[in-house]
């Protein structure tokens, strides 16, 4: 959650979307990318992966909310549409 740290970064936003987090980190002594958004399990809150690195923290900001909306949308899309389980006879 905010205030967590991965690696040199420092979480500055975190939004839940189901069972998934996402979070926007910020290490200003990286001056190359000094933002980044991650996704991670809510279950186990210290494993982000999937880092989208950012020169600014508008960017990162963006790009964590555009995450979290295609999130929203795939779980609309499987509550709606949810997998067929496939028999050995429909193989």
């Amino acid at each position: 959650m905010i205030g967590d740290k991965v690696g040199d970064f420092r979480i500055i936003h975190c939004t839940v979307v189901g069972g998934t987090k996402f979070a926007v980190g910020e290490n200003l002594n990286n001056a190359l990318t000094p933002y980044c958004s991650w996704m991670a399990n809510k279950d186990t809150p210290h494993d982000y992966y999937w880092g989208h690195y950012c020169a600014t923290k508008d960017r990162a900001m963006k790009d964590c909310e555009k995450r979290v909306n295609w999130e929203r949308c795939y779980m609309v899309d499987y509550k709606r549409f949810p997998p067929q389980r496939v028999t050995e006879k429909e193989r």
